[in-house]
């Protein structure tokens, strides 16, 4: 079974926040996940739930940043036919390798 890790929910968390309701962000991060992609500069999660809406709605803020051995990463998250696309990709000059998110990832927000 393959869940959400702790870095991810508190992403998912503060991203959605503002376009969805607490309980279901809640139900979101504690169900497993439908599939995984790595990328090769990032990776995506995809979580189904029928309670997610249908129209694309584009979660980008806060920016956040996540940082794990001076590797960067940025975080924006897809919701669309009742599916959230978690999309983790690489922000900086190191590219996100396929073991980052099995990592002690720290996750902050930037002023822009």
């Amino acid at each position: 079974m393959t869940y959400a890790k702790e870095f991810e929910k508190i992403i998912i968390r503060m991203l959605c926040e503002p376009h969805l309701d607490k309980t279901l962000i809640d139900e979101i991060c504690e169900m497993e996940f439908n599939d995984y992609d790595y990328s090769g500069c990032g990776y995506f999660l995809f979580f189904k739930h029928p309670d997610l809406p249908k129209r694309r709605i584009v979660c980008s803020k806060p920016n956040l940043l996540g940082d794990w051995n001076n590797i960067q990463s940025g975080f924006i998250i897809f919701i669309e036919d009742h599916e959230i696309m978690f999309e983790c990709y690489t922000n900086g000059e190191t590219e996100v390798p396929e073991n980052y998110r099995q990592n002690s990832i720290q996750v902050s927000k930037l002023d822009i």
